[in-house]
């Protein structure tokens, strides 16, 4: 789902770039264009009204001889009938501007023609030099008129090349808002076949004000569509950062436990080492307490033993009543004494 949507606005961005950047391009190749004409019309008409001030210097005739009113080309020019534009003034100028050069050169070589037959007949010499000054003026300014002329044919074809340019960089920015109404539409171009074709001529005829509306309602659709979608994401993401943090949590609560429960297992070791050196001290102390009792039967039947050796010598030393008898019942008694001594000795050692 993500990517998708990441795939329709970045699709959508691009071509939203793209519509902006062609608007820009001719709305800034329209406006150089009638800058560069308008430019060029003053400059022109700048130029016709210094060559309606010179006619009113001298006196200009056209092939057959009729004088050439200069207002009267500037009005033809400026405010002809039929369908004037900037590009059909400059043209009409300049072609009047060059049939008059035409006009001016044979009017040129006629007065020449007429200096010469002036000077063959006229002796009069500061007349002659007059003239000739005349002559190289109207000569120089010719020159400068001609320079002239050639900078506005240079500029003029300037401004075809540019309106040229400017032409076909319409004809790809109309070609590519076309793109992005077959786009909108989801209709796909078709170069190659009549249907193709067909469907172009028929989507042409819309007009291109319903085609912008059309691209940017959709733009605008798409752009709320957009708008849901990050909207939507945020909250997912939201909720990923909410399920991090618990999980993030649980993490440290899982490591606190793992280290309780290391520090578990290790108490726990240590009470089972404490246990089995408890096992052994007991079962040491059992064997200790079962020797002891194996001895202490051992005491009792020594004791049993000895105290029935001791009644049997009471017994004999109460029968005996001589001198020997006596000696014998001490000798018991000592016997008797060693027994008591050799047994609490023993009683002390276990």
């Amino acid at each position: 789902m993500k990517r998708v949507a990441f795939a329709n606005q970045t699709r959508i961005n691009e071509l939203t770039e793209e519509l902006e950047h062609l608007r820009k391009a001719c709305g800034d190749r329209v406006k150089q264009v009638e800058i560069a004409a308008e430019k060029q019309k003053t400059e022109f008409i700048q130029l016709l009204t210094e060559i309606i001030e010179l006619s009113q210097r001298g006196c200009w005739r056209d092939v057959q001889g009729h004088e050439i009113n200069m207002q009267e080309l500037l009005s033809d020019v400026l405010d002809g009938s039929g369908d004037i534009n900037k590009d059909t003034v400059l043209m009409e100028a300049v072609r009047k501007f060059r049939n008059m050069r035409l006009s001016l050169d044979d009017e040129n070589l006629q007065f020449i023609a007429q200096l010469k037959s002036t000077a063959e007949d006229n002796s009069e010499v500061e007349v002659n030099a007059e003239l000739m000054m005349k002559y190289q003026s109207s000569m120089e300014r010719v020159l400068e008129l001609e320079k002239k002329l050639s900078d506005s044919n240079r500029k003029i074809t300037m401004l075809e090349t540019k309106l040229e340019e400017a032409s076909d960089r319409l004809v790809k920015c109309q070609g590519s808002l076309w793109k992005l109404f077959y786009l909108t539409q989801g209709t796909e171009l078709d170069q190659s076949g009549d249907k193709g074709s067909q469907s172009t001529e028929e989507l042409k005829r819309i007009p291109a004000a319903e085609v912008v509306r059309v691209v940017g309602s959709v733009l605008h659709s798409k752009d709320i569509e957009i708008q849901k979608l990050s909207n939507r994401a945020e909250s997912l993401q939201s909720h990923i950062e909410e399920w991090e943090a618990k999980l993030n949590t649980a993490e440290n609560v899982k490591m606190q436990l793992e280290e309780q429960l290391k520090d578990l297992t290790k108490d726990l070791e240590e009470r089972q080492a404490i246990c089995d050196e408890t096992r052994k001290q007991t079962r040491r102390l059992e064997d200790q307490l079962q020797n002891c009792e194996n001895d202490k039967k051992m005491v009792e039947e020594t004791r049993r033993h000895l105290e029935d050796e001791i009644s049997n010598l009471q017994l004999q030393f109460q029968k005996l009543s001589t001198e020997g008898s006596r000696k014998i019942r001490d000798d018991a008694a000592r016997a008797t004494k060693a027994i008591e001594e050799n047994y609490k000795q023993r009683s002390l050692s276990s």
